[in-house]
Order: C-alpha cells, then structure tokens, then sequence
C-alpha cells in the first residue's frame, strides 16, 4: 500500500472545507473527514483506480462520496500525491501550476 502525501495548497484546502462545513454541522464535516479518508484509503491501495484527467503529469481525479469535491493527485513511486482537494464548481485547472 502506498502513502499518501498533501501538497500543501491541498492540505489548506481540506481544512478550509472542514471549517466550512463545521460551520454548518459538525456532522456533516464530520462526515467530509471520513469520505475523504476512505477515498484515500482506496486511492493507496488501488492507485490507478482512478480516472486519468490531465496527461501531462498524469493527474487523475476521485470524487469524494457524497460531496462536490474532487481529490487530484499523481501516482510517485511509493506514494500518491493529492495536489488538490478542488470543489467541483471551482476552475477545474486553477491548481494545475502546483508543482
């Protein structure tokens, strides 16, 4: 199984979530924690389970269950690297210069 690391614009952007949806009910941020954990879980130990959606840096796209966000990452050697935890209405390429 491989680990998974956060660029750290990815990681800002989880908590900016959690926050938002704290804000509206610790259930239901609450629950954004837990879908996105098992959309990661599933992402290390099936990496290329997921959808390639940009060719150049093979960056592939999993929806986390229940919520308007997409997790982008890349498969690295011994890990996967999330570049972005990017809601679904947002320019779906604003975070594509991360490097």
């Amino acid at each position: 199984m491989k680990s998974c690391t956060f660029h750290p614009l990815a990681k800002q952007e989880f908590l900016q979530a959690i926050q938002f949806y704290r804000e509206y009910s610790q259930e239901v941020a609450n629950t954004f924690v837990i879908q996105t954990n098992r959309a990661i879980d599933l992402l290390r130990r099936h990496p290329e389970s997921a959808t390639i959606v940009y060719e150049a840096g093979e960056i592939r796209r999993q929806v986390i269950p229940q919520f308007p966000y997409n997790l982008l990452y890349r498969i690295r050697l011994e890990s996967i690297e999330v570049m972005a935890i990017a809601h679904q209405k947002r320019d779906p390429v604003y975070w594509l210069n991360r490097k």
